[in-house]
């Protein structure tokens, strides 16, 4: 009698085992996906602000962003497409005039549609609120104290800094922005949908500097 109490025991805790390990695995599981995509998230982050940080300081020298794509490609991770990269410029003044008005040199984090500073048409802002009060404006003002640019990626093409003296001592925030790709269709959906911008279908990754023209 003894011994079949025993024997039941037994079975039982494998029972509860076997319970225990199909819970806990599938989280185990989703939990490791997870951890290796944040890995990738924070490379690719870490190799945003490296080619903002050195594109600033090239520009800042040199006032040409033809260097740009050689630090592109310097840090781009392998994993992302150099065409899911981009960068974008916004020129003021002086800095006296971007810290007069918001977003004082904060500018807002969008995937550029062209070399203009309209978004596409889907207004993919990264929403760092996480609800339905997007970040976007028109930016095609002058309101703010910052230059329209015709061409956002290379300032002095624009017909007011068409050369590298009218663009001397100006102030500008230069913005270097990912769309990211997921390793999976699975994985995008342990991030938000693998979306981050507010009527968008893009997760935004982005590094950015600040800086005075010599």
């Amino acid at each position: 009698m003894v011994i079949g109490m025993k024997t039941l025991v037994k079975d039982n805790d494998s029972g509860v085992a076997a319970l225990e390990a199909a819970l806990t695995f599938p989280v185990i599981i989703i939990l490791i996906f997870f951890i290796l995509e944040m890995l990738r998230v924070n490379d690719t982050r870490t190799a945003m602000n490296s080619m903002a940080l050195e594109a600033t300081l090239d520009f800042i020298a040199n006032q040409d962003a033809s260097k740009f794509p050689t630090i592109i490609a310097k840090h781009k991770p392998k994993a992302i497409p150099t065409a899911n990269i981009k960068y974008y410029f916004t020129i003021y003044e002086s800095l006296e005039k971007m810290c007069s008005v918001p977003p004082y040199g904060s500018e807002e984090v969008f995937w550029p549609d062209g070399t203009s500073y309209s978004p596409d048409g889907t207004k993919v802002y990264v929403d760092s609120n996480r609800d339905n009060a997007y970040l976007g404006r028109n930016v095609t003002t002058s309101s703010s104290g910052y230059i329209n640019l015709t061409n956002t990626s290379n300032p002095t093409s624009t017909t007011s800094l068409n050369t590298t003296e009218k663009i001397s001592g100006k102030v500008f925030v230069l913005t270097f922005v990912c769309d990211f790709v997921f390793s999976s269709d699975f994985v995008k959906k342990l991030f938000a949908g693998g979306s981050n911008t507010v009527n968008g279908k893009r997760f935004l990754i982005w590094g950015r500097g600040v800086g005075v023209c010599d």
